[in-house]
């Protein structure tokens, strides 16, 4: 009950700010109350339930840079495509988010049979892009995340999500994708320091290593000497 008596209290407040027939969980997402949402998600508060204006906690939560609220709305099956005039990545690009625009792409995996993922190539109802809406906020990091079309693979190496990145190399992933400054997955994975990730692509055969054999091997002598790991080299060496 005391959590109520505060959640009420924190809605009351938020009330003066805009009256737009928000949710609860609109509001939280809006001011950014952790706590407050997470209680929302808990007792099933709707998470696609939108307001007045067909906006979306998902979409207000993108647009106010909250990354954990946006995380925590996406397990409890919020969907990206249900918005008015912008989808919550072009709320994310246009405010610079970050971080949020990068766990959205991340997100995106199967758009053709997962309503819930995110299409880069909608328009906004004013036939808008969201690399327009990065573009003209000037967030180069964004804009060339979109142009890459941001791979989850060299994100999970990035990060040393080894599971992740055995999933994803399993489920045909293209293991040869690179980014924008030309580096592989398995340049971020000895760069890093990640002994275990460098091995699965040194034994997945599918990953081209002729075009790149010297910088290969340079990168696994830099593991060596970064994270004192035998890398078992593979016979393509």
């Amino acid at each position: 009950m005391a959590y109520q008596r505060q959640l009420s209290h924190t809605c009351e407040k938020y009330s003066g700010i805009r009256n737009s027939g928000d949710t609860v969980l609109i509001k939280c997402c809006i001011i950014g109350d952790i706590s407050f949402t997470r209680w929302c998600c808990k007792f099933d508060e709707e998470v696609n339930k939108c307001n007045n204006y067909n906006e979306s906690p998902l979409k207000n939560g993108s647009e106010n840079g909250h990354t954990e609220i946006v995380k925590m709305l996406f397990d409890k099956g919020a969907d990206c495509n249900i918005y008015s005039d912008c989808s919550p990545v072009m709320k994310a690009c246009m405010r610079g988010h970050t971080e949020i625009v990068e766990f959205l792409l991340d997100n995106r995996a199967d758009c053709d049979d997962n309503d819930k993922g995110v299409d880069c190539n909608t328009c906004d109802r004013f036939d808008e892009y969201p690399l327009t809406y990065a573009c003209i906020g000037g967030h180069t990091e964004i804009v060339q995340m979109l142009l890459d079309g941001w791979s989850p693979l060299l994100n999970a190496c990035k990060h040393v999500h080894t599971e992740i990145v055995r999933l994803l190399i399993d489920k045909g992933t293209d293991c040869n994708k690179y980014d924008w400054t030309q580096q592989s997955p398995l340049f971020y994975a000895c760069t890093h320091g990640h002994a275990e990730i460098v091995q699965i692509f040194l034994d997945d055969n599918r990953y081209d290593l002729n075009c790149q054999s010297h910088l290969i091997n340079a990168c696994i002598k830099l593991l060596y000497k970064n994270s004192k790991v035998v890398v078992r080299q593979s016979g393509r060496l």
